[in-house]
């Protein structure tokens, strides 16, 4: 009985030692180029670092999808095509803000919700409001400038599994 278990369990430990991992060496300015912008977002980024950190990212992705060839390293690498999405569609958001900030009919801290933006207020559910100009009757909706940061909150939960799997948890 006692040889049985032990058997099992060196088994087992061979079985774990197959696994296969991420060879993180290959994949660590990846890794890092996500990091980055993370890192940028959690103390504060400019809008133009933060397009330079999404390219960078956008690169990194390129280079790594040619190295790419096992199950695990396509899943790695969809991951960070995931994170990499996530912080496009805030930057779109960013974008929408800044350049609405010359209207004065904008409500301030809100973000117009134009046809571009709508598929992402859907995705991550972003309340809006509903506004109207007087003068013209013109009905829109605007979303919250803080969205760009519930966005960014979903783009670290894609990060965190990501980087479980880079870290071979």
């Amino acid at each position: 009985m006692v040889r049985n278990i032990l058997m099992a369990l060196i088994s087992f430990a061979l079985l774990m030692g197959c696994a296969p991992k991420i060879d993180q060496k290959k994949y660590e300015n990846l890794h890092r180029a996500a990091k980055a912008i993370q890192g940028a977002t959690a103390v504060g980024v400019s809008y133009q670092k933060f397009g330079e950190l999404l390219q960078n990212l956008s690169t990194e992705i390129s280079i790594a999808n040619d190295k790419a060839k096992s199950d695990i390293e396509k899943e790695l690498l969809k991951g960070y095509v995931d994170v990499l999405m996530t912080y496009h569609e805030s930057a779109t958001v960013w974008k929408h803000k800044i350049e609405g900030a010359r209207y004065d009919w904008i409500p301030s801290g809100q973000v117009y919700v134009e046809r571009e933006l709508q598929p992402i207020v859907s995705k991550y559910s972003l309340p809006t409001e509903k506004h109207v100009i007087r003068i013209t009757g013109h009905k829109f909706d605007t979303i919250s400038e803080d969205s760009i940061q519930v966005i960014w909150g979903k783009a670290n939960e894609h990060l965190e599994k990501t980087t479980k799997l880079y870290l071979g948890q």
